[in-house]
């Protein structure tokens, strides 16, 4: 099936077919009966049917926003005319959320504001909340889930500043009809809103947010059935990272964020495969259970596997080799979350999570200084030159408990192949590790740092195999690497 010719038919959709029987008053607009929807049903299947061919989520999300945008469009001409008997618009419809930021999952909810200009007499007011309730009459009787605000421009910065789940939903706002000159306003005002904001208390309150969601789905992005969209790793957390670069970088898109250093090339590529992934796993189990579902179960792990081509080895099922894909995308999310802090703290000087290690400022540990109250490096050359520092700052982080710089995890990451042969052998990078290991601290958090960085599996080859790998069974509920970490932990505690 030819892709452009679906994308075609989405744009050309009219949904004047879509009859509306028993308005004879706007008293009666609850009798509304949609008669044909055809089309609509017909462009959602053929969506549908390519998305199950090809698993590719970013396209899937995209055309479900193409339809949406289409069917919008022609519900709110067709309801102002009804209405206001002219064309003439004087508020607009918003896209927001996941929906404004193009992200529309099979059955996600449609998040739209109905935006007011600030001024209105009683007369227009009427008539707007005529035209927002029948629009939003046909969408219920369609079968749509809708999240929904009415705000005037003034209101909507007034509620912006006091609540941060309305000033991210507004940095994803898209118009898609309407009056164009109260969107342009808007934008005004909240690029004003931005500016003068306390970009580092969005960031805090964002990341906090974060830690929150993750207590209250499982804390860890290991376990075995995962919540897609809000479990640690997932797609709110690649949501967050887009949100933070908005508010403060600036940017909208991933190009821009690169030219400003935001994200390298090869991170950019990293984030945009974890995404393609993690959506189309999403989009999957939407289809799969003909709902908003975005928990990741064991009998959704066995179908999803299959649906995207996942076969059988030796060694591993197909289920299994799914898993730890979705476990390294998660992994991947963990190193940018701690990328984007790190160029934030240095944009600002300022560490924007709390350190829960002490150490003395005073203190020297060379090779290695401190910057914000964090071990990092001047440059590359200190590992290049002894790749045996990358041991070393591990250990120097363990005993005196003072924290890596993400900056310098950062890094790490990008030089783990100077971690070879040799280095695995040699024995004061042993000992160090070794150290590290038996000592009487805590030895779970180092080794769980090492781990996220790739340093574990590239110093001990066979580590590096059980990564994101989990036993497909009721009895384990987190992957080998989680098992390891906790058993480090409880060890230490009996000593």
């Amino acid at each position: 099936m030819n892709i452009k010719d679906i994308t075609v038919g989405i744009v050309t959709f009219k949904s004047e077919k879509v009859i509306f029987r028993c308005l004879k008053s706007l008293e009666n607009i609850k009798k509304i009966i949609i008669l044909d929807n055809s089309n609509d049903l017909i462009l959602k299947e053929k969506i549908k049917k390519v998305f199950l061919e090809n698993s590719d989520g970013p396209l899937n999300v995209g055309l479900n926003t193409i339809l949406m945008d289409s069917l919008l469009k022609t519900l709110f001409k067709t309801s102002y005319f009804k209405i206001v008997n002219n064309y003439n618009y004087n508020f607009s419809l918003i896209a927001v959320g996941g929906y404004g930021r193009g992200e529309l999952a099979p059955h996600s909810d449609i998040d739209i504001l109905f935006l007011l200009p600030n001024k209105l007499n009683k007369v227009e007011l009427e008539k707007i909340e005529n035209v927002i309730q029948l629009i939003l009459y046909v969408l219920w009787d369609l079968g749509y889930s809708v999240g929904h605000s009415s705000r005037t421009v003034k209101d909507s910065i007034k509620k912006t500043k006091s609540d941060i789940t309305i000033a991210t939903a507004l940095l994803e706002r898209r118009f898609v009809i309407g009056n164009e000159e109260v969107y342009l306003l808007l934008n005004d005002k909240f690029d004003l809103y931005v500016n003068n904001s306390k970009t580092l208390d969005f960031v805090e309150a964002k990341l906090k947010e974060s830690e929150l969601r993750h207590l209250s789905f499982g804390s860890s992005r290991y376990v075995v059935e995962p919540n897609v969209k809000n479990g640690k790793g997932g797609l709110r957390d690649l949501h967050t990272l887009i949100w933070i670069s908005k508010f403060v970088y600036k940017v909208d898109t991933v190009s821009r964020l690169i030219n400003i250093g935001g994200l390298l090339k090869r991170e950019a590529f990293l984030f945009a495969d974890a995404q393609r992934f993690l959506i189309s796993v999403r989009c999957h189990l939407h289809y799969r259970a003909s709902r908003e579902d975005d928990r990741l179960a064991m009998d959704a792990q066995l179908d999803i596997s299959k649906s995207m081509n996942f076969k059988n080895r030796i060694t591993q099922k197909d289920v299994e080799r799914f898993m730890k894909r979705y476990f390294l995308a998660t992994k991947i999310v963990g190193n940018l979350t701690r990328i984007f802090c790190a160029d934030i703290e240095t944009k600002f000087k300022k560490p924007l999570r709390i350190n829960f290690l002490s150490f003395k400022k005073t203190q020297k540990f060379p090779p290695f200084n401190i910057e914000i109250g964090r071990l990092t490096v001047k440059n590359k050359q200190i590992f290049t030159e002894n790749p045996n520092n990358i041991i070393k700052i591990f250990n120097i982080s363990h005993f005196n408990n003072i924290d890596i710089h993400p900056k310098t995890l950062r890094i790490l990451t990008s030089l783990i192949k100077l971690i070879n042969f040799e280095v695995r052998e040699d024995i004061l990078a042993n000992k160090m590790f070794l150290d590290i290991l038996t000592s009487e601290k805590d030895c779970s958090r180092t080794i769980r740092l090492m781990n996220e960085s790739n340093v574990l599996g590239r110093f001990i080859p066979e580590f590096q195999k059980i990564v994101g790998l989990m036993q497909f069974d009721m009895y384990h509920s987190y992957t080998a690497v989680s098992y390891t970490h906790l058993r480090a932990h409880e060890t230490d505690s009996y000593l």
